[in-house]
Parts: C-alpha cells; structure tokens; sequence
C-alpha cells in the first residue's frame, strides 16, 4: 500500500492534468459521436488504431453518413477487429445521438453518471460496462467509474483484490468497482485516478480524444 501511496503522488500532478483535458472538451453532438464510436472500436484493438480510423472515417464523412460497408472497409484497412460487426454498431449508434448528449448533459453527480453508463450498455449495441465506462471517462464525466480492461484487472490481482481473470457479468463488474473504489479512497484518489495510475504503468496515459 506504502509504494502505492508513493507511486500515486509522483504521478498526481501528470493524472491530475489529463483528466482537467478531458473535462474542457467540447461536448458537441458530432464529438460525442465520435468518442462513442471510438469506444465501440477498442475491444481487443490497440487505442491507436481505434483512433486512426476514427479520423480517416471523420475526414472522409463516412462516420456520420456513411454505411456499414464503406466503415467496415476503413476499419480493416486499420486492423481492427470484427470490423464488419464494429460498422453496424457504429451506424446503428446514430439514432441514439441526440439522446446520447442529452444524458450527458443531465449528468451531474456520480449516481448520474452511472446510471448514463447503463443507459448505454443497455442502449448501444457494441457497449458494454467497460466501454461506456471508457467513453464517460473520456468525456469527463466518468471519475468515480472504472475500466476494468485486462492491465487494470492484471493490477488488482497482482494486490490481491481479485484471483484470477473473472467473467464481467454485470454484477462482476460493479463488484470489482466497488473494491477498487475503496482501494482508491485509502491513497486518497477518485477511481478514475486510481484506473489511470494503473495504466501509466504500461507505457502512458490514455490518449486524449475529441481533437
């Protein structure tokens, strides 16, 4: 706990600034899109390819009007996975638009942002806990949630506050949430810097999104 506690604070000032960039985007509809699509295309695909292919999708003005075999073909020439699958997520991810930034904008304390979080599990084909966990987070308005991605869940086994690679049921998944937010309180860090430490333990912080 000791070293973790020492760990934190090295890196407080660095965490502290990459969650006020996320805090200061723009909220538009169009960039709130965008993150979500983003969110959609990262399981089990590197953050940089994600984001690539949601620049090239954006630049060609596939991501917003594009179909699924247009989107499908971007996404395979980027390498990421069940790129079919992902295109028809992304397009039937445009009629919840609008609702999409009216929640965001009702959110104002955490109950609210996770109830926003299974709103779009529930909503989004292609999102999960995680992912819309990810995507509040990247839009700032996910800091006492978790990413429970494999580096995050590595690290809470390696502390001893899981055993092994659990299943993410629902109930797994806040069940882990919630050992992690108690963890994050005892070295005085909200769950979203908790998350990030973590991650900064494999090469960097998360990539800033909505540019």
């Amino acid at each position: 706990m000791e070293s973790l506690i020492k760990e934190y604070e090295s890196k407080r000032v660095e965490i502290s600034k990459r969650l006020a960039c996320f805090k200061s985007q723009d909220l538009s509809e169009k960039n709130l899109f965008k993150e979500l699509a983003f969110c959609i295309l990262t399981p089990q695909t590197r953050a940089a390819a994600a984001d690539a292919a949601i620049k090239e999708l954006e630049h060609s003005e596939l991501l917003f009007s594009g179909n699924v075999n247009q989107i499908s073909s971007v996404l395979a020439a980027h390498g990421i996975r069940f790129h079919r699958n992902k295109a028809k997520y992304i397009v039937a991810a445009r009629e919840h638009s609008k609702v999409l930034r009216e929640i965001v904008n009702s959110i104002k304390t955490p109950d609210d942002s996770k109830h926003a979080r299974a709103w779009l599990a529930e909503n989004i084909l292609g999102i999960g806990y995680k992912e819309a966990s990810h995507f509040l987070r990247n839009i700032g308005r996910g800091e006492d949630l978790a990413i429970l991605d494999r580096h995050i869940l590595n690290e809470l086994a390696r502390l001893g506050l899981i055993s092994g690679k659990p299943k993410l049921s629902k109930k797994n998944y806040l069940e882990i949430e919630e050992k992690m937010a108690k963890l994050a309180e005892k070295i005085g860090a909200s769950t979203c810097e908790l998350d990030m430490l973590f991650w900064s333990k494999h090469g960097s912080l998360p990539l800033e999104k909505m540019k």
